[in-house]
């Protein structure tokens, strides 16, 4: 008897990455639009529908998509309906884990910013993990059965023909599907926008990059992030401080912890990077950010609630542009010197 495998499917990281992004601006917006409008309660004669049902609803008709419709499109949809659907649920964590159905209770941001460091987690080792022969095929049969359906662009051409060598699959009906999909006539789409924005990015980002005052602009931004944020970590240790519990006592190790992880590796980066070794040093840059993410920015949002939230968006800013030009260095340094 066969071992039953997990296939991931190769737009797993797309779509988790989509869901994140809707649950996340549906606790932003369902917050910003309770403050503004008071807090009004849908229903009557003794009836509030809390907007946990409209969550419930919103991942039902997610399930609903994703089991009954073929096609990588529905699949999307389906991410993307189940991202605000799940916005909607855990944005009341806190009348479930308090006696009193406190939807107020100041540590249910810190609760559901963790939650969605979880997901993020999981995003980061789905994108990671190494596609096996098998979930090459399965993505490749998938691939090729959208393409019938919705035409086969020159990427998707490339992106089968690959999942089929990784699959490594030798019968007569993979190798016929190779020859058919290397011969199958291919439409060119316009640029779509997001993809035209990242053509802009590459193109600014290479002007930018040659400047010499480039390090010096990413060494400066890290003695100000280091500036702010460790002040910033000292404020929420003596919040912690202040409430003199059990849970303020452990935090404050991790705490101080976090902080000294963030400075060490911040400062690691600005060495790196003033002796000329560019990669190396956005690297320690971003994984100072990823600490700040991961370790402190939990605990300010436990005892700060949104007041946290300018502070995170700034650090997940600049991880992703440090991201991007790490991605863009080692681009560069795999292109051979001209002339």
């Amino acid at each position: 008897m066969r071992k039953p495998q997990i296939l991931i499917s190769a737009d797993a990281g797309e779509r988790l990455e989509l869901m994140l992004v809707a649950a996340v601006a549906t606790v932003l917006g369902i917050r910003a639009f309770l403050a503004a409008t008071g807090y009004p309660q849908v229903g009557g004669s003794g009836l509030h529908i809390a907007h946990l049902l409209w969550g419930g609803l919103g991942l039902a008709i997610a399930l609903i998509i994703s089991m009954s419709v073929l096609g990588r499109r529905s699949k999307t949809l389906a991410a993307l309906i189940g991202g605000l659907g799940f916005g909607f649920f855990i944005d009341e964590v806190g009348k479930f884990v308090t006696s009193t159905n406190d939807y107020f209770y100041k540590p249910a941001i810190g609760l559901i910013y963790i939650t969605f460091v979880a997901i993020a987690l999981v995003l980061r080792f789905v994108r990671t993990r190494h596609t096996s022969p098998n979930a090459a095929l399965a993505n490749a049969l998938e691939l090729i059965a959208d393409a019938h359906t919705n035409g086969l662009s020159p990427d998707e051409q490339v992106r089968i023909l690959e999942l089929l060598r990784v699959s490594g699959d030798q019968s007569p009906i993979v190798t016929a599907l190779h020859e058919a999909v290397a011969d199958a006539p291919t439409s060119f789409d316009a640029p779509n926008p997001y993809e035209r924005l990242k053509a802009w990015l590459a193109r600014r980002y290479e002007r930018i990059a040659v400047s010499r005052a480039f390090i010096g602009v990413v060494i400066a931004f890290s003695i100000v992030f280091l500036l702010v944020s460790v002040p910033s970590i000292a404020i929420s240790v003596g919040a912690l401080l202040v409430g003199s519990t059990l849970v303020a006592s452990k935090t404050l190790v991790l705490t101080l912890i976090a902080s000294a992880l963030v400075t060490a590796a911040t400062l690691v980066g600005v060495v790196q990077l003033a002796r000329r070794r560019r990669i190396r040093g956005l690297e320690w840059l971003r994984t100072s950010m990823a600490l700040s993410i991961l370790i402190a920015s939990p605990i300010e949002f436990w005892t700060k609630e949104f007041a946290a939230l300018p502070g995170f968006l700034a650090t997940l800013i600049a991880y992703g542009a440090l991201g991007y030009a790490i991605g863009r260095e080692r681009e560069r340094a795999d292109v051979p010197p001209s002339g």
